[in-house]
């Protein structure tokens, strides 16, 4: 009887035995592993943190770099030295840029990526023929104080907007209007109560045209005539909801190798119902800006001493409606025109924008809060005849 009390106070601390054992194993294991967590956890931390701090490395070189152009004259724009330096002065200006719409160098294809951030589109010359429309009025150019210019230049003269008010016009022939550039429904005939209405929209790159007929139909022919930049359209559509939808593409066969006029209209000749008629569609240069035009470093630098100092790159464009330029970065970017680069070193600071028309022709734009706290906007381009356009462009964007 005492024989198995003892083994049974024997089986009892045995059985404890491998309890706490067991246990200590358990906790250890848990400890192990919360260890291993913690661990990864912290280096999960240490590789963010790192990624953010290299990240902040390239955006501080980066501003840097931008911050060490008035090496070239870029602190100068803001009115600290109206000199202009010998290396800075426009030179080799060729005669017509939009020679390269006729060339057989011209993209097939609005999809694509070319950004031509190296910058090899030569400079072209300001006309000097004054019948020319596209001429902005340059005044005031021999200010000795351009930062004088920044408080009255202001309001100018602009192009007449499109103020259609026509109450049959459709507010809209695309969907999705918010997410896409798309430009506004203007008319392009109106006439033996027939009218018909035109819209552009650019999705992921491609270009769309989309025409709305009042009396409806099954089918359509559209075709372009010659135009600036080479437009031209897929021939045939289907009309479903009173709506016919086109493809639009560049082809170097389709452009006359002249300069555009402000605003910018494509002449086109719509067969509908066995009948040909001829056609405006309207055309807000904003819709040819590509996707990934993004200029930075050495090609925005490159592109800016260039090009700043040309006469009618001078004129500067007052919009009191806007006083956040974080505001504007977000409309513009919706429109494809990109933050480039921020001057910080001056005051007011200025922040620059950069676009591309059809990978062909880059810009930038120069945007500062003025002490009125009134948006000021100047366009340096390579080409006169574009300015009124990008302007125009600029003005329906912003309202």
């Amino acid at each position: 009887m005492l024989v198995l009390v003892i083994l049974k106070k024997k089986k009892i601390l045995l059985m404890k035995k491998i309890w706490l054992l067991t246990r200590m194993h358990w906790l250890k294991k848990k400890r192990k592993k919360k260890k291993k967590k913690k661990k990864k956890k912290k280096e999960k931390k240490e590789k963010k943190e790192k990624k953010k701090k290299k990240k902040k490395k390239k955006k501080d070189a980066e501003e840097q770099q931008i911050n060490e152009a008035d090496l070239i004259g870029l602190e100068d724009e803001s009115g600290f030295n109206n000199s202009i330096r010998e290396k800075d002065k426009p030179t080799n200006l060729n005669n017509d840029i939009f020679a390269i719409f006729n060339s057989p160098n011209i993209i097939n294809n609005p999809n694509s990526n070319t950004t031509n951030t190296s910058i090899n589109i030569t400079n072209t010359n300001d006309t000097k023929n004054t019948s020319n429309t596209n001429n902005v009025n340059n005044t005031n150019n021999n200010n000795n104080n351009p930062l004088e210019t920044f408080d009255f230049f202001g309001t100018t003269n602009t192009e007449k907007k499109n103020n259609n008010t026509n109450p049959n016009l459709p507010e809209n022939i695309f969907q999705n209007v918010d997410k896409f550039p798309t430009t506004k429904v203007s008319e392009s005939y109106n006439n033996n109560n027939l009218l018909i209405a035109s819209q552009l929209q650019r999705t992921n790159g491609k270009l769309q045209l989309g025409l709305y007929f009042s009396q409806g139909g099954k089918s359509c022919q559209l075709s372009f005539n010659k135009n600036s930049f080479g437009l031209l359209c897929q021939p045939n559509s289907k009309i479903k909801n009173n709506n016919a939808f086109f493809s639009v593409d560049i082809s170097s066969s389709n452009s006359d190798g002249k300069p555009p006029i402000n605003p910018f209209v494509v002449n086109g000749v719509v067969t509908y119902n066995k009948e040909k008629i001829n056609i405006q569609i309207e055309i807000n240069i904003f819709i040819l800006f590509i996707e990934n035009s993004k200029l930075i470093g050495n090609p925005f630098l490159e592109f800016y001493s260039q090009n700043r100092n040309h006469d009618f790159n001078a004129e500067i464009f007052s919009y009191p409606k806007y006083n956040n330029e974080e505001e504007v970065k977000t409309i513009f970017e919706k429109k494809n025109i990109i933050f480039s680069a921020k001057q910080t070193k001056i005051n007011p600071p200025v922040t620059y924008y950069s676009a591309n028309i059809l990978g062909k022709m880059p810009f930038l734009i120069e945007s500062f809060i003025n002490k009125n706290n009134e948006l000021n906007l100047k366009i340096i381009a390579n080409n006169t005849n574009v300015i009124p356009l990008i302007k125009g462009a600029i003005d329906s964007i912003l309202g």
